[in-house]
């Protein structure tokens, strides 16, 4: 009996409520940690879509520039042949120049060859509109 005594005293390890103090103490941490690092996710994703948008706005923006020789009194992007451009010719013209694909839902309205708004679906489910020289994201349900 002694010997087995002496054989349970030796054993070294970590008991149950060791385990499950530790076990609450990373919940605790887990709880803390995940709804911040959740936010910080959709933060980066909401400025890659204002990325995007901003890329956008730039090809737009030369497109409108060069246009605005021929055309000064159009309100939207026009074809060579003077007719207006489609919503799939726009994001045609602008991954030309941008090396982009993006996905316009509306045709850009511009002005003096200026641009004034326009619409985008960016990556990670955002929709993106410019107007008045601001960026507004949304989340797309």
């Amino acid at each position: 009996m002694k010997k087995t005594m002496q054989k349970l005293k030796d054993k070294k390890g970590f008991t149950l409520v060791e385990v499950i103090v530790v076990l609450v103490i990373l919940a605790i941490l887990a709880a803390i940690a995940i709804p911040a690092l959740t936010g910080y996710i959709s933060k980066a994703q909401e400025k890659t879509a204002t990325a995007e948008a901003r890329t956008a706005f730039v090809a737009v923006q030369t497109l409108a520039s060069d246009q605005f020789a021929e055309h000064p009194t159009a309100t939207k992007l026009l074809n060579d042949n003077g007719t207006e451009m489609a919503v799939g010719d726009v994001a045609v013209a602008v991954e030309g120049l941008s090396g982009q694909n993006i996905a316009f839902t509306a045709v850009p309205v511009i002005s003096s060859g200026k641009v004034n708004s326009f619409t985008i679906t960016a990556s990670g489910g955002y929709s993106v509109a410019y107007a008045g020289g601001k960026y507004t994201v949304t989340k797309i349900s």
